[in-house]
């Protein structure tokens, strides 16, 4: 690891004065977007709520305004791409979301909520359709968006029960290019906590077909989710491998191998319970490890850490592949902006 003078961004995370430790094979890139990316034929796009601009990648990165309905601000968000090279973009209104936990009650009050809505661009960015309310109540984040190789749109997505006091995790499908969605069932790890419950996943198609989520957990633990058609219904579920109370990002690289970015639990992790979570959980944010799988998820390289800071919460991860075997990987708590080789990373 080496000692940087990069400087992270504390907006969303706890501020801490010491120092930045990258691993050899990283470089800071300061100009890369927040993410989560995709790639159309016209370049690769992300979108950066805290400037509303759409960001687009053909070489350089060119800059300009999210020409969305009503000037929406946004608020986190996952980006897609259908299969004719429309973008697909959901997202929270950041103007409805209102959050009050009840601690008495250990649940949210009723009128919490943060509604998820739909926009497509069928010109490169330039215009976006007027935005679909697709879910109400209280999601709180939006993370992952895939196209499945029959067109299928699948959305990440959760849910707070009010009463209940945690969330459950679940799907949202379209067949139509993000026109029309359908919800699937719910995956409910139980808890209590505003914290609580499956929360903040992650998709991958798999190579045999199934689709995978990728859960955060209060348990030192990713759950895994599989679904069997697509995401319309989850049936299979499975403890994964040990990690923060933090979520993880998956990438399938070009070679077939996937990518895990993620937290580890850390050994004398701060833990936090009530009103957070039902059981002490790790909040063990401050180092940032990559592992690489050959087996499609069934086993995994020993972690490198890509990213170290005492006290900070390198969190919240993003990975894309840009050209075969150069990762851009960025975070949206502490706003790391890095560039990696697989190769120097985990054989170096």
């Amino acid at each position: 690891m080496i000692r940087t003078s990069h400087q992270l961004d504390f907006s969303a995370a706890p501020k801490t004065e010491a120092p930045l430790f990258l691993h050899e094979a990283a470089q800071w890139q300061a100009d890369l977007p927040p993410g989560p990316f995709v790639r159309i034929e016209q370049g690769i796009f992300a979108i950066e709520p805290s400037t509303m601009q759409v960001a687009c990648y053909s070489g350089q990165w060119q800059r300009w305004p999210l020409a969305l309905h009503d000037a929406l601000p946004v608020a986190d968000l996952a980006l897609g791409a259908t299969c004719d090279g429309h973008l697909v973009m959901a997202f929270m209104d950041a103007r409805q979301n209102h959050f009050r936990w009840l601690k008495h009650l250990g649940r949210a009050s009723r009128n919490s909520r943060a509604p998820i809505y739909i926009s497509r661009s069928e010109d490169n960015g330039r215009s976006w359709s007027a935005p679909t309310l697709i879910q109400t109540g209280y999601s709180g984040a939006v993370r992952s968006l895939v196209t499945l190789p029959n067109g299928r749109l699948v959305l990440a997505s959760q849910y707070l029960l009010p009463k209940e006091g945690r969330y459950v995790s679940l799907t949202h499908v379209s067949d139509d290019g993000g026109l029309s969605w359908q919800a699937s069932n719910w995956l409910d790890a139980g808890g209590q906590g505003h914290h609580d419950g499956a929360i903040e996943g992650y998709l991958l198609p798999l190579q045999d077909g199934r689709l995978w989520y990728l859960l955060r957990t209060n348990w030192d633990h990713f759950w895994y989710a599989f679904s069997q058609d697509d995401g319309t219904t989850w049936t299979e579920t499975a403890l994964g491998l040990q990690a923060s109370s933090s979520p993880g990002a998956l990438l399938r690289l070009e070679d077939g191998r996937i990518l895990l970015a993620y937290n580890p639990v850390g050994d004398h992790p701060p833990r936090r319970g009530v009103p957070f979570s039902q059981r002490l959980a790790s909040w063990y944010r401050e180092k940032l490890v990559l592992r690489l799988s050959e087996d499609d998820g069934k086993s995994w390289c020993d972690p490198v850490t890509v990213a170290y800071c005492p006290g900070a919460w390198l969190s919240y991860p993003h990975l894309f592949e840009p050209t075969p075997g150069r990762i851009w990987l960025t975070t949206m708590q502490s706003g790391l902006r890095l560039e990696l080789n697989v190769e120097e990373l985990f054989n170096g």
